[in-house]
């Protein structure tokens, strides 16, 4: 039986069953999708029209999807997708040339840190100027941002990447700093969000519990949250009839000096 699910990812708020092991984590397939989706809104918003796609297979990641994915986007915005899908085996840097040729203005990498930083040197190489996005993955797991950062050297300057979840120094105010006179350290990626999503969840088995703290069932605690409407620190939490957040929230960050800075919501920067 499922738990009902409070998600720390904004906007997959279904659960996801991934029968087959070889898929990616769930979370980070959901944070993928809605990085991988805002990624070509906010290359609209730079004024991008013909944005080029590579995906590169040794992220793991299914590429006919990805790219499904961002065309769906690409037509509500119209722009004039361009998109690649590398093999695991082949230098993703080898397709640069290719996609410049075919007149792209702004460019989209879903794949690996290691991989990336080759492309973004190729892309520096050939004096590519336009907005460029990496996957929030690969920008954002556990020393990824290292590891593109230190290969693509100062080719890494200007790449921006698009997550679901906030700075937790940059906003809200005061939630750091009540955090490192709590706990004795800086919050960490989605801290933020942790405690907006588990409030309400706390709140709801309250009110169910009643006076006599009566424990409620899987099925009413998912029912009152479905329903709950909650302001927290970052967003605004109200679900739609299908179980999804509204509205999508998703910030930028871009390397600034060798590492990702926060910039802010897209659509704000």
């Amino acid at each position: 039986m499922l738990l009902p699910l409070e998600p720390v990812t904004a906007g997959l708020v279904a659960v996801i069953m991934l029968l087959d092991d070889s898929w990616n984590d769930p979370a980070r397939w959901n944070d993928l999708l809605i990085a991988v989706w805002f990624t070509a809104d906010a290359l609209a918003n730079q004024g991008s029209r013909r944005p080029g796609l590579l995906v590169d297979r040794a992220g793991g990641i299914a590429g006919i999807e990805l790219v499904n994915l961002v065309q769906s986007v690409a037509r509500t915005r119209q722009l004039d997708l361009y998109a690649r899908v590398v093999p695991e085996a082949r230098n993703a840097s080898t397709v640069v040339a290719d996609m410049l040729a075919a007149g792209i203005d702004g460019f989209i990498y879903t794949g690996t840190p290691e991989r990336a930083a080759t492309v973004a040197r190729a892309l520096d190489g050939e004096g590519f100027s336009g907005p460029r996005f990496l996957d929030a993955p690969s920008a954002t797991a556990p020393s990824a941002t290292a590891s593109f950062t230190a290969a693509a050297g100062g080719a890494a300057e200007g790449w921006r990447t698009v997550t679901s979840y906030s700075d937790p120094d940059s906003a809200p105010l005061g939630f750091a700093t009540a955090f490192r006179e709590r706990y004795g350290s800086a919050p960490g990626t989605w801290a933020a969000e942790t405690y907006d999503t588990t409030r309400p969840v706390i709140d709801r088995l309250t009110d169910l519990a009643g006076p006599n703290g009566r424990r409620p069932s899987r099925a009413q605690l998912t029912k009152a949250v479905s329903k709950a409407r909650f302001k927290g620190l970052t967003m605004t939490y109200e679900f739609d009839e299908a179980g999804q957040l509204k509205p999508l929230k998703v910030h930028q960050y871009r390397v600034e000096d060798g590492k990702f800075a926060y910039v802010g919501a897209v659509g704000q920067a």
